[in-house]
């Protein structure tokens, strides 16, 4: 499975640390899914929440946005960081 974890804000949204999501499973047996697939599901687990509206995303440590060319795989951890303000 794939575990997508949430910080901060997208975490109140979820009301969930993690999601773990099985990528064969929902996939309809597939080993791999383009991120954005991946990031598209999640979306629709939660409607008229904007979990990911400004985010950056990180897949096993190395950062990526939304549009990045890589794929996600069971065993993979996805980390959902939605923007930071401070002072």
């Amino acid at each position: 499975m794939v575990r997508v974890l949430y910080f901060a804000s997208a975490r109140d949204l979820t009301e969930k640390e993690y999601d773990d999501v099985d990528i064969a499973e929902i996939f309809k047996g597939s080993k791999t899914v383009p991120l954005t697939t991946l990031l598209d599901y999640i979306e629709r687990l939660y409607v008229g929440k904007k979990i990911f509206q400004s985010a950056l995303f990180a897949v096993n440590d190395e950062y990526r946005d939304r549009t990045s060319d890589v794929d996600v795989k069971n065993s993979d951890e996805v980390v959902v960081i939605p923007p930071v303000s401070g002072g």
